[in-house]
């Protein structure tokens, strides 16, 4: 027995879809939430460059930062957070810190 292949059904779907109130507010809704998006992610990237610009400022001030950053692959990011975990760790030592001992298991 042979089966119908629903064309019928289909045509009339797609024309009710095309006349469907909600696809089109969906669309506007969607729009609006990915103009948000673009708008938190320049919003983001302008924040990084303020921080990238203020890392470049501390890093001029620290008398190992340009030695390091003459390496060739060593960038001004990976520079300030070794500077930084390196206060970091003095400073743990100072006060008193003992950092836990890690176990293989």
């Amino acid at each position: 027995m042979k089966r119908h292949s629903g064309d019928r059904k289909a045509r009339a779907l797609i024309l009710l879809a095309c006349r469907s109130v909600g696809s089109k507010k969906a669309t506007h809704a969607y729009k609006l939430h990915l103009k948000q998006l673009l708008d938190e992610y320049d919003l983001a990237c302008l924040q990084l460059k303020t921080v990238e610009t203020e890392i470049v400022a501390v890093l001029e001030r620290i008398a190992f930062a340009k030695s390091m950053l003459a390496v060739k692959g060593i960038t001004y990011r990976f520079v300030y957070e070794f500077w930084l975990i390196r206060r970091i760790s003095k400073k743990a030592r100072s006060t008193g810190y003992i950092e836990p001992k890690v176990t293989d298991p």
